[in-house]
Order: structure tokens, then sequence, then C-alpha cells
């Protein structure tokens, strides 16, 4: 799996770009969204200092449909909105790849996390240029699974070293000590986990140039086209 951060610029008329431009003071969190056909309920927190201003402009604004203040105390609110196309969660949804809450509004930007596969996070950023939304890419990596690398086998005995304390410094096991308690021989133990030292590190490395490809490829600059 993929998690990547990716922060997205927002088109004029919607308002999440419109409110958090014109409330540029005010902090802005999504805290969950569900697509309802053409349209989606979404819950957002709003805070700092007054936010009487900001609350009346989301009401008003013409891309939000209802809007429900479902608690409220000094300097922070929590809204229930209905709100028309919601332009981010149609592109996340048509690419497979979800996102990740809360999403951070700011300044006519969403900040977002999402998880899925390589081929998932590429499409999404070509789901947002298709509908002309300027993005780049903050940080991308993967989430690393063991068990992609490594046998039954050389899981047990790798982490039976680890447990023991044989790859803390300093040591507070031997290699002898690992292999009786794995019940086999000290060459056998020894040969098993070089095995699994050079999976780990060429897995790493295999990962690190994936990633540089994926980002090279999804982060054009923020106006959405790719450089050069």
């Amino acid at each position: 799996m993929v998690k990547s951060c990716i922060r997205i610029e927002l088109p004029e008329g919607r308002w999440k770009g419109d409110v958090s431009r014109d409330h540029a003071e005010h902090s802005f969190r999504l805290l969950s969204t569900v697509q309802d056909g053409s349209a989606a309920i979404e819950t957002v927190v709003v805070s700092g200092g007054d936010i009487a201003d900001c609350l009346s402009e989301i009401r008003a604004h013409p891309d939000v449909d209802t809007s429900d203040t479902v608690d409220r105390r000094e300097g922070r609110a929590t809204v229930q909105l209905k709100t028309f196309e919601p332009v981010v969660l149609f592109a996340a949804s048509r690419a497979e790849t979800p996102l990740m809450y809360p999403v951070v509004l700011n300044y006519r930007t969403v900040i977002a996390t999402v998880v899925g596969t390589h081929e998932g996070i590429s499409s999404l950023g070509g789901q947002l240029r298709d509908d002309g939304l300027g993005f780049e890419v903050v940080y991308i990596h993967s989430e690393h699974d063991v068990s992609q690398v490594l046998t039954d086998r050389q899981e047990e005995v790798l982490f039976t070293a680890v447990g023991h304390g044989y790859y803390k410094s300093p040591r507070e096991s031997t290699l002898t000590e690992v292999a009786d308690e794995l019940e086999i021989a000290k060459s056998t133990c020894s040969a098993i986990l070089q095995r699994v030292e050079r999976s780990v590190v060429e897995y790493f490395c295999q990962q690190q140039d994936s990633d540089q490809i994926l980002t090279e490829r999804s982060s054009p600059p923020i106006n959405g086209h790719p450089s050069g």
C-alpha cells in the first residue's frame, strides 16, 4: 500500500475554496464526506476567533444546499453540509483511492492524505488533471509489508533474533543463542539471517526507486501542468 499527502488547489465557485480564501484567519477541518448522488454530506469543523461571519458565508454559498450547526462553542463550530459536486471526493472515488480524514482546508487548497496502490495514486493524479485541478505531492511512501519479502520460516528466524536482542547495539544475544532457541544449527541460522537481510535491503531499495519514479510522474506544479 502507498500513502501520499497531496495539496490540491480548489476552483473558484466552490465553498471550500471561496470561504477558506475569504477567511484565511480561520482553520477548516473536514472530518467526513459521504457521497450522495451528485452531492455530498460533509462534516466540517471551523475554528478561530469570531466565526459568525464565516458560518453565514458558508450557509449562503450557492455550492451549499443545506447547513446545520451540530455543535458550537466560543471560537469553534461543527457544521454538517450538503454540497454540490465535491470535486476532490469525486476524483478520489473514480481513482478508487480513499481519502484519510481529517482533511485540512487552507486558503483555497485542500491538504489531503490518500491511501491506495501505486496505480491508484497515479490514477488520482490523472483524475485531478482531467478535472482541471492543480496539485502537488507533498510526500509519498510505501507501507512496507514484510510478508511480501520473506517466507514464513525467514520471518520466524528474524523475529526470534529481534526478540532476543540480536540486532541491538550492543547485542543482547549471540547467534548461537538464537540458533539454540530455534533448535537449528548455528550455520543454518546464519545463512537464513543473511538471506533475510539481503531480501529486506533489496526490497527497501526497490520501493525507494518506485516511490521516486511515481513522485516524478505525479508531481506537476500547482497549476496542474507537467514541468518542461
